[in-house]
């Protein structure tokens, strides 16, 4: 996505889908480009809340959720220009591209001719499965040298187009989400267990997640899963 004056949108448009319609992937880049990911990769390691996202995720998830986002050292490092472009033709094709603008469109006409001079690839739609957790509940423990514990709580969440979706979502924020919320004044406002609470909801294509966080101190350990499972 560009953020731009309006005064520019023609051009940012046709610079957006220039480099959407026409990339080159140049071997040259390539290979900088994979240390640039790789050292992301590294931070994430070093991220409290990303490492517990990459056990929940491990752990909790199925079919193809479970791998992580960023991937692997040994992936990373290895990917090479022609599964970039096999991805990319795959993928991002016409099937499961969508251009929004937002702005000032007295220009509309001019701006749909700039559009319409570039070309997207033909494809297939991706299908994803449909998100489930794992039928039997796990429970993961790992130890990373932080001054507090992060304790995440996942639940299967329906669909977002689901009558329940948007009801389970706001009792989630009603009860962690927020200075307001129950959690937030129980264990942090009234008690001084935790530093934090938040609730949230991850949607996909098919099926999604609830999180339930809860950030203390270690020695508080006892108390705060005392208040959770009052």
């Amino acid at each position: 996505y560009i953020n731009t004056p309006n005064d520019h949108l023609d051009k940012t448009v046709e610079i957006l889908l220039d480099m959407v319609s026409n990339p080159e992937f140049k071997q040259s880049e390539l290979i900088p480009e994979r240390d640039v990911v790789f050292e992301e990769y590294r931070r994430s390691q070093d991220n409290s809340g990303q490492f517990n996202f990459n056990q929940i995720q491990k752990s909790s998830f199925t079919s193809g959720y479970k791998h992580p986002i960023l991937g692997t050292e040994k992936n990373i490092k290895s990917f090479s220009r022609e599964q970039l472009i096999s991805f990319r033709q795959n993928n991002y094709n016409l099937e499961n591209s969508l251009l929004v603008i937002g702005g000032d469109l007295t220009k509309r006409k001019k701006i749909e001719k700039i559009i319409n001079k570039f070309e997207m690839p033909n494809g297939k739609k991706s299908n994803f499965p449909k998100f489930k957790l794992n039928a039997k509940p796990t429970i993961n423990v790992h130890h990373k040298e932080v001054r507090q514990v992060v304790l995440t709580m996942v639940i299967q969440a329906p669909d977002y187009a689901s009558s329940s979706a948007s009801a389970e979502d706001l009792a989630l924020n009603c009860l962690a989400h927020g200075e307001t919320s129950e959690l937030y004044q129980n264990l942090v406002v009234s008690n001084s267990y935790a530093s934090g609470t938040s609730g949230s909801t991850m949607y996909f294509a098919n099926g999604g997640a609830h999180f339930l966080r809860v950030v203390f101190p270690c020695e508080n350990m006892k108390d705060v899963l005392s208040h959770l499972s009052s």
